[in-house]
């Protein structure tokens, strides 16, 4: 890079080559805007700040309400453990062991009948 700028100054010295036309920028302004064709005059509106803010504000809304649809669903389908403990610990009546399993059948409300249907459907 050097080399290229000695060699252009050494060919053709500290001068300035490029020359304007005398009078060249007195009429410069006009003459473009002759140049420049016919255009409608829009009218630009400005948007208000609601208007700019309102997928910002739609998306944070979504946003939030995917967050909390999540943490109840999860808060709803994570197991009960101080419930599963309680139950699954085996309660002795007697001679009969009642364990989680019983606790299952007397949430669901079934009695031997019912068992055995089910059972007998496999």
């Amino acid at each position: 890079m050097v080399k290229e700028e000695r060699y252009i100054k050494n060919r053709f010295g500290k001068d300035n080559h490029f020359r304007v036309p005398t009078g060249y920028f007195d009429n410069f302004a006009s003459t473009i805007i002759d140049k420049l064709p016919e255009q409608e005059h829009r009218i630009i509106r400005r948007r208000s700040r609601i208007q700019i803010l309102r997928p910002i504000l739609y998306s944070a809304a979504c946003l939030c309400l995917a967050i909390f649809g999540i943490t109840v669903y999860l808060s709803k389908t994570e197991p009960q453990h101080d419930t599963m403990r309680s139950e699954s610990v085996a309660h002795s009546n007697g001679g009969y062991t009642y364990t989680a399993e019983d606790a299952i059948i007397d949430h669901a409300m079934m009695d031997n009948a019912d068992i055995y249907a089910c059972l007998m459907s496999e």
